[in-house]
């Protein structure tokens, strides 16, 4: 329920006034990392409790939406990163490793890929979405999907260091 609460508290304090909602879910709702293109009209296959979590928010946003006839955009980012980012996705763990100089748990192969999108990106279509007439969703990501692997050596190449890497399995990264 926590994932719910903040969406509801929401539109419990703002829901009446606001003419707009601007709702940023996430790719995560496609289930993992999906071949191929990933668009709007890709079917959901969340696979994760937050993914699902994060589609049902969605169709509350679109239902709270046509109840109270405002207009809802829908943002499914993948895999924000920048600074003062927490550390809960795989970009802050790889950095703070590299600037600690302590060891990184890697899970997985180290072969799953993202689409990363810089925090600024992000941002710009927050701003753009305001003023997007109608309701829709959007899917909001990198260009390209980089492995693990290669945002490490990315990462070594910047800083000069090589990150010490310990491996940690998991189905997730």
């Amino acid at each position: 329920r926590t994932t719910f609460d903040p969406c509801i508290n929401f539109f419990e304090e703002f829901g009446n006034w606001a003419q707009k909602i601007v709702y940023v879910s996430t790719i995560d709702i496609y289930g993992p990392a999906p071949a191929g293109v990933i668009d709007e009209d890709t079917p959901a296959s969340p696979s994760t409790p937050y993914a699902v979590a994060k589609l049902c928010l969605e169709d509350f946003v679109r239902f709270y939406c046509k109840a109270a006839n405002k207009t809802c955009v829908i943002l499914r980012f993948s895999q924000v990163y920048g600074p003062r980012e927490p550390k809960v996705r795989v970009m802050s763990f790889i950095m703070d490793a590299a600037v600690r100089n302590k060891e990184f748990a890697l899970r997985g192969t180290g072969e799953e890929k993202r689409k990363f999108l810089y925090v600024a990106d992000a941002a710009m279509a927050v701003v753009q979405s305001i003023s997007f007439e109608r309701s829709d969703i959007f899917v909001i990501a990198g260009q390209e999907a980089t492995s693990i692997k290669e945002v490490i050596l990315i990462v070594e190449s910047i800083t000069g260091k090589r990150l010490k890497i310990k491996q940690a399995w998991s189905d997730r990264t």
